[in-house]
Protein backbone atom coordinates (compact mmCIF):
# COMPACT_ATOMS: atom_id res chain seq x y z
CA UNK A 1 0.00 0.00 0.00
CA UNK A 2 1.21 3.45 -0.91
CA UNK A 3 -0.08 6.69 0.59
CA UNK A 4 0.60 10.15 -0.75
CA UNK A 5 -0.71 13.31 -2.23
CA UNK A 6 -0.23 15.77 -4.99
CA UNK A 7 -0.47 19.31 -6.24
CA UNK A 8 -1.90 20.51 -9.52
CA UNK A 9 -1.00 23.90 -10.98
CA UNK A 10 -2.56 24.62 -14.38
CA UNK A 11 -1.45 21.64 -16.49
CA UNK A 12 1.39 20.55 -14.19
CA UNK A 13 0.88 17.71 -11.70
CA UNK A 14 3.25 16.70 -8.89
CA UNK A 15 2.51 13.47 -7.02
CA UNK A 16 4.39 11.90 -4.12
CA UNK A 17 3.68 8.57 -2.42
CA UNK A 18 5.36 6.34 0.13
CA UNK A 19 5.01 2.66 0.99
CA UNK A 20 3.10 2.58 4.27
CA UNK A 21 2.84 -1.15 4.90
CA UNK A 22 6.60 -1.51 5.41
CA UNK A 23 7.50 -3.95 2.63
CA UNK A 24 9.76 -1.67 0.60
CA UNK A 25 9.77 1.49 2.74
CA UNK A 26 10.15 3.13 -0.67
CA UNK A 27 8.82 6.33 -2.10
CA UNK A 28 8.13 7.60 -5.56
CA UNK A 29 7.34 10.95 -7.13
CA UNK A 30 6.23 12.16 -10.52
CA UNK A 31 6.09 15.50 -12.27
CA UNK A 32 3.94 15.64 -15.40
CA UNK A 33 2.55 18.10 -17.88
CA UNK A 34 -0.94 16.90 -18.81
CA UNK A 35 -3.33 18.41 -21.33
CA UNK A 36 -6.85 17.49 -22.39
CA UNK A 37 -7.94 18.21 -25.95
CA UNK A 38 -11.60 17.95 -27.04
CA UNK A 39 -12.16 16.49 -30.52
CA UNK A 40 -15.87 17.19 -30.82
CA UNK A 41 -18.82 16.75 -28.47
CA UNK A 42 -18.03 13.24 -27.17
CA UNK A 43 -14.40 12.44 -28.05
CA UNK A 44 -11.32 13.82 -26.28
CA UNK A 45 -7.68 13.00 -25.63
CA UNK A 46 -5.54 13.30 -22.53
CA UNK A 47 -1.80 13.49 -23.24
CA UNK A 48 1.03 13.65 -20.76
CA UNK A 49 4.82 13.91 -20.62
CA UNK A 50 6.91 13.86 -17.49
CA UNK A 51 9.44 12.32 -15.16
CA UNK A 52 9.09 9.68 -12.46
CA UNK A 53 11.52 9.30 -9.53
CA UNK A 54 11.96 6.15 -7.45
CA UNK A 55 14.17 6.22 -4.35
CA UNK A 56 16.79 3.60 -3.47
CA UNK A 57 14.48 1.63 -1.15
CA UNK A 58 11.88 1.34 -3.90
CA UNK A 59 14.51 0.27 -6.46
CA UNK A 60 16.02 -2.25 -4.03
CA UNK A 61 12.67 -3.86 -3.24
CA UNK A 62 11.45 -4.16 -6.84
CA UNK A 63 14.70 -4.76 -8.77
CA UNK A 64 17.31 -5.76 -6.19
CA UNK A 65 18.52 -9.24 -5.35
CA UNK A 66 19.57 -9.81 -1.72
CA UNK A 67 22.45 -12.14 -0.89
CA UNK A 68 19.99 -14.77 0.43
CA UNK A 69 18.06 -14.59 -2.88
CA UNK A 70 21.13 -14.93 -5.10
CA UNK A 71 21.95 -18.23 -6.74
CA UNK A 72 24.01 -19.57 -9.67
CA UNK A 73 21.54 -18.12 -12.18
CA UNK A 74 20.82 -14.80 -10.42
CA UNK A 75 23.60 -12.60 -9.03
CA UNK A 76 23.26 -10.33 -6.01
CA UNK A 77 22.24 -6.84 -7.14
CA UNK A 78 21.63 -3.52 -5.34
CA UNK A 79 20.34 -0.71 -7.60
CA UNK A 80 20.39 3.00 -6.83
CA UNK A 81 17.55 5.50 -7.06
CA UNK A 82 16.55 6.41 -10.59
CA UNK A 83 14.53 8.82 -12.74
CA UNK A 84 12.78 7.89 -15.94
CA UNK A 85 10.88 9.83 -18.63
CA UNK A 86 7.24 8.93 -19.29
CA UNK A 87 4.83 9.73 -22.11
CA UNK A 88 1.18 8.72 -22.32
CA UNK A 89 -1.76 9.17 -24.66
CA UNK A 90 -5.38 8.42 -23.71
CA UNK A 91 -8.23 8.87 -26.16
CA UNK A 92 -11.60 8.92 -24.44
CA UNK A 93 -15.31 8.90 -25.09
CA UNK A 94 -17.87 10.81 -23.02
CA UNK A 95 -20.83 8.51 -22.30
CA UNK A 96 -22.62 11.14 -20.19
CA UNK A 97 -21.83 14.24 -18.12
CA UNK A 98 -20.62 11.95 -15.30
CA UNK A 99 -19.07 8.93 -17.06
CA UNK A 100 -16.10 8.73 -19.45
CA UNK A 101 -14.44 5.67 -20.98
CA UNK A 102 -10.68 5.74 -21.70
CA UNK A 103 -8.23 3.49 -23.47
CA UNK A 104 -4.61 4.45 -23.79
CA UNK A 105 -0.98 3.66 -23.82
CA UNK A 106 1.94 4.68 -21.66
CA UNK A 107 5.61 4.37 -22.58
CA UNK A 108 8.58 4.52 -20.19
CA UNK A 109 12.25 4.32 -21.05
CA UNK A 110 13.85 2.15 -18.40
CA UNK A 111 17.07 3.45 -16.84
CA UNK A 112 20.27 1.43 -16.43
CA UNK A 113 19.62 0.40 -12.77
CA UNK A 114 16.42 -1.35 -13.91
CA UNK A 115 17.82 -2.81 -17.16
CA UNK A 116 20.89 -4.20 -15.33
CA UNK A 117 18.81 -6.04 -12.72
CA UNK A 118 18.87 -9.86 -12.92
CA UNK A 119 15.09 -9.76 -12.33
CA UNK A 120 14.36 -8.04 -15.67
CA UNK A 121 14.93 -8.94 -19.30
CA UNK A 122 17.18 -5.91 -20.02
CA UNK A 123 14.66 -4.14 -22.26
CA UNK A 124 15.03 -0.36 -22.48
CA UNK A 125 11.34 0.39 -23.11
CA UNK A 126 8.24 -0.54 -21.11
CA UNK A 127 4.81 -0.12 -22.60
CA UNK A 128 1.40 -0.58 -21.10
CA UNK A 129 -2.13 -0.57 -22.45
CA UNK A 130 -4.75 0.72 -20.06
CA UNK A 131 -8.53 0.59 -20.21
CA UNK A 132 -10.62 2.45 -17.68
CA UNK A 133 -13.56 4.64 -16.83
CA UNK A 134 -14.04 7.80 -14.78
CA UNK A 135 -17.11 8.86 -12.86
CA UNK A 136 -17.70 12.38 -11.54
CA UNK A 137 -19.60 12.62 -8.25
Amino acid sequence: WFFGGGIKYHKFNFLFSRDINGRSKGSKASLRYTAMYPLGEKIFTISSVGLEYFNRDFAEYYYGVKSIEANANRAEYHPNAYVLPVISFFPGYKLSEEINVLIGTSLKTLPKPVRASPTTNGAWLEGSMIFGATWKF
